[in-house]
């Protein structure tokens, strides 16, 4: 019964993702979008990193707050206070300001990164949505991975453990859609240079 149970739960998600994704690819596709493969790539870039992006709240957010098992407000080194305009903070809160916010930039840079997939058709607006993705990523490391080590040193370890899997899939899905961005002739030709040399 537990084998049944555990294959009928992945099952359901394995609808759930296929129905998520394909749905918003179809309506692109009809759209104008010329294949299939850019229109999943501009929806993967749209709604799944966001989403991974979201669920790095769960692991910046103090665990004090979800009822985890490490308290990073009893941290040594988080109870020391920064000096603000509006009195003092922890370095535990000022950690979750800052990676809540470069998290959120992270997520608008994804945004417009598949805008301008979908709207700009030129070389250079693929170029650039294309960095800005890798900029998106970057604002993800930064927020899960070296802000912790630098604010609460070795109890942030927690943090880029936790988050460690979903920044691994939010590489490698940028890295499978940049690579097909980069060499697939039907996107090239939908991307045409808007400028030659004379």
């Amino acid at each position: 019964m537990e084998e049944s149970g555990l294959l009928e739960y992945w099952f359901v998600w394995v609808i759930c993702a296929f129905f998520f994704l394909w749905f918003p690819s179809y309506i692109l596709r009809s759209r104008g979008i010329p294949n299939w493969k850019l229109a999943f790539c501009i929806v993967v870039v749209f709604l799944l990193l966001p989403l991974l992006a979201i669920s790095f709240y769960r692991d910046i957010i103090p665990t004090i707050l979800l009822g985890g098992t490490l308290p990073l407000h009893t941290a040594p080194n988080a109870v020391l206070s920064v000096r603000t305009d509006l009195g003092a903070a922890r370095l535990d809160q000022l950690y979750v300001a800052l990676a809540s916010i470069i998290v959120a930039i992270g997520i608008g840079q994804a945004l417009f990164s598949a805008w301008l997939l979908y709207v700009r058709h030129n070389r250079e607006s693929l170029l650039r949505a294309i960095r800005i993705m890798w900029c998106s990523a970057l604002m993800q490391v930064l927020a899960v991975c070296v802000l912790p080590m630098m604010f609460l040193q070795q109890y942030g370890l927690s943090i880029v453990k936790e988050s460690a899997l979903a920044i691994g899939g939010y590489i490698l899905i940028l890295f499978v859609v940049t690579l097909y961005l980069r060499t697939s002739r039907g996107v090239a030709r939908f991307y045409p240079i808007s400028h030659k040399k004379n």
